[in-house]
């Protein structure tokens, strides 16, 4: 019980476990992620990086694609370009409308 959940009560918490710890707010927001994209040696930024590979069986000369796994950074954490909710917060979002008035409520509603 150490962190803080809006909406939560905290009175199931003991009075030994409120006077030592201090209540925190949980972001229910989340503003960054870790990439899944990567920048080779030319800087060149891709989820994947293939070379062409030549082979030559009995005279007979094809390319083949290869994926390069050697000399690649990751991006690391970028910005989303709007907050997302965090998977991990416990919320219920519902539609204002269904709570007010719920007797307009349609069956198809639900589908």
């Amino acid at each position: 019980m150490g962190q803080y959940w809006p909406g939560r009560s905290q009175s199931n918490t003991s009075s030994k476990q409120k006077v030592g710890k201090a209540q925190r707010a949980v972001n229910p927001y989340i503003l960054k992620r870790v990439s899944s994209m990567f920048f080779d040696e030319d800087g060149d930024l891709a989820h994947e990086f293939y070379t062409e590979v030549r082979s030559q069986v009995s005279g007979v000369v094809t390319w083949t694609m290869k994926r390069v796994f050697e000399h690649l950074t990751p991006q690391g954490e970028v910005e989303l370009p709007f907050a997302r909710l965090s998977g991990d917060i416990p919320l219920v979002m519902q539609e204002s409308l269904s709570i007010q008035n719920p007797a307009h409520m349609q069956h198809e509603d639900f589908f």
